[in-house]
């Protein structure tokens, strides 16, 4: 596909590429996807992949990628950045292209956290300045869900009525009743209803007669991955007395009456256990997708020599600091820190958003503090690091994680050991919070009414250990 520039209108999100005719002078290139469908797991991320033949460099282009099913924007790379501005409401916070491969041609697209709605045709369109095409591919959405359960429902038409019943399954699974040696038998209804995460409930019925085999099996298989499940049950020939049929009502409701019981129990335990997981979830993604928010407002950050403690030395290039047992030989001026082993950032903030990232290497002590501190910060002698004396921070002290909060310090309990912290200031938010960069999990938050210019904060007193800015 390819040729003159025109306007592609697939909605109210999809971009005109409005293009120069230079058709002798232009690039052309051709757009490559995977013939084969994409599956993913709900819950999990997908990912696309599109690439460029010839392999030009797509990093000047503008990169779109459009859902044909719904008739929105995806996402949406143009001069060199990302545009969320322009994404769909539904991708917002859920989206990454990957451009580690772009100068290449070659890009992916992620989608977090994966819901049966996503399913459908995906385009990825490159456009240059003269020239543009576009490619598609299919992601299809699995979801594994229960296995057959069988109960009896009662006595009904001269038998046995037996229900089957699953849960949890996309796309909508086959289910169908078969006898011991493999014969299928007609079912007497079958009912489908789906969840607002759009996974399949399905029940089939069907009476067993005392003339008929009575060990029946109730198979399942999915649509695309072929699982298949099976649950076999076998109906007594008590149940089918020729002189009392009242007596086989009353057994088959004891049996309805005890089999509701152990499912009522059964189904309360995994509801609220469902619901938990499901609580759980939602959390864990606000939080990424918070953590994500901030990350798009990324800044350099530099360690200022000036203000090192003489026991801090600091690289060259202002991005590493470590501990030295022996002082160092430096001038003693009014912004350097002059008992605590402490040094500020270069740079300050007195608006806006920042965000940088801290990667920490913690010798046998394990001791060090992240975070941030107003201009006028004592420098000299004895400090007590807290919002009193205008630090905010975060710090590992002999293995216990804190906030160094007034009046008492507030224990942090992490469910993994961060290696990579994040830091978020928004100055007129009035918010400092840290991120475990590792697992993309909030760690803590300052709220407070910043006036002065804020600095980075960095503290170090582990001997041989040292802190790396990662931008």
């Amino acid at each position: 596909m390819g040729g003159k520039p025109r306007c592609w209108l697939l909605g109210a999100f999809i971009p005109c590429l409005i293009l120069n005719l230079r058709s002798s002078e232009s690039a052309h290139f051709t757009v490559i996807a995977s013939h084969q469908p994409v599956t993913v797991a709900v819950g999990n991320d997908a990912v696309l992949s599109c690439h460029l033949s010839p392999r030009i460099s797509a990093e000047d282009m503008e990169v779109s990628w459009l859902s044909a099913k719904h008739r929105l924007l995806v996402h949406v790379y143009q001069n060199k950045k990302d545009q969320p501005e322009r994404q769909s409401p539904k991708y917002q916070g859920r989206t990454e292209l990957i451009r580690d491969g772009i100068t290449n041609g070659s890009v992916s697209l992620r989608i977090f956290n994966i819901t049966p709605s996503d399913e459908g045709q995906y385009k990825c369109f490159f456009a240059s300045s003269d020239f543009y095409n576009a490619a598609e591919l299919e992601l299809r959405v699995t979801g594994s869900g229960t296995n057959p359960q069988i109960y009896i429902e009662g006595y009904e038409g001269g038998g046995i009525k037996v229900v089957c019943r699953t849960s949890g399954w996309y796309p909508e699974p086959e289910m169908i009743w078969q006898e011991a040696n493999g014969q299928h038998l007609l079912s007497l209804a079958t009912n489908k209803t789906h969840d607002h995460y759009g996974l399949f409930t399905k029940e089939t019925s069907l009476i067993v007669r005392e003339d008929s085999n009575r060990k029946l099996s109730c198979c399942l298989r999915h649509t695309y991955t072929r699982e298949e499940r099976e649950s076999t049950v076998y109906i007594e020939a008590l149940f089918f007395p020729r002189m009392s049929p009242y007596l086989v009502s009353f057994i088959v409701t004891l049996f309805v009456f005890l089999g509701f019981a152990v499912l009522s129990v059964h189904c309360f335990r995994s509801q609220r256990h469902a619901k938990d997981k499901l609580l759980k979830e939602k959390e864990r993604l606000s939080v990424e997708i918070e953590w994500r928010k901030a990350c798009s407002h990324a800044v350099e950050v530099t360690v200022d020599p000036e203000t090192a403690n003489p026991y801090l030395v600091v690289s060259e290039d202002k991005k590493c600091m470590s501990f030295r047992e022996t002082k160092q030989a430096v001038p003693n001026n009014e912004k350097r820190f002059d008992v605590y082993s402490v040094a500020l950032g270069c740079e300050g903030f007195i608006g806006g958003k920042q965000y940088w990232e801290v990667e920490v290497e913690m010798g046998e002590q394990k001791n060090w503090g992240l975070g941030v501190a107003r201009e006028s910060v004592p420098r000299k002698g004895y400090i007590n690091s807290s919002p009193a004396n205008g630090i905010w921070c975060l710090d590992l002290y002999f293995g216990e994680y804190r906030a160094l909060t007034d009046p008492e310090r507030t224990p942090l309990s992490l469910s993994e050991k961060p290696t990579k912290i994040g830091i978020y200031l928004d100055y007129e938010g009035g918010q400092l919070s840290f991120y475990n960069v590792n697992n993309m999990t909030h760690i803590y938050s300052y709220a407070h009414s910043f006036t002065e210019k804020m600095f980075p904060y960095f503290y170090i007193r582990d001997l041989e250990s040292s802190i790396r800015l990662c931008y």
